[in-house]
């Protein structure tokens, strides 16, 4: 059985333990995002943690700012594919180490 991207996403969510995660600045690599399935998978996942602001920029598909106490982070996808993570988190980084994890996981889709 061939598993979908969303299998693989809930999947390694479920290996990521949230218990013990300290405040740290976000080390990221942007990624380039290509494939447009996995580009709206991964906007959707970002709205599902209601992001705390949502701006239009150029060149932007989107930029969310997501904000919990000491946490802030910004993610802005560009037209061209680069996925950009900036900021400092703990408990919300889960989504971004996702996201690496994928990236390594599956470079040629990504």
């Amino acid at each position: 059985m061939a598993w979908t991207n969303r299998q693989r996403i809930d999947r390694l969510e479920e290996k990521l333990d949230m218990s013990r995660i300290p405040i740290q600045k976000i080390r990221l690599k942007p990624l380039v995002v290509k494939d447009p399935e996995l580009k709206r998978q991964i906007r959707e996942k970002l709205k599902e943690l209601k992001p705390t602001g949502i701006r239009e920029e150029q060149y932007c598909d989107y930029s969310y700012r997501f904000e919990n106490g000491e946490e802030n982070i910004i993610v802005k996808q560009y037209a061209n594919g680069k996925l950009q993570f900036q900021g400092v988190a703990g408990k919300i980084i889960k989504l971004f180490t996702l996201l690496s994890l994928l990236y390594t996981i599956f470079p040629k889709k990504i």
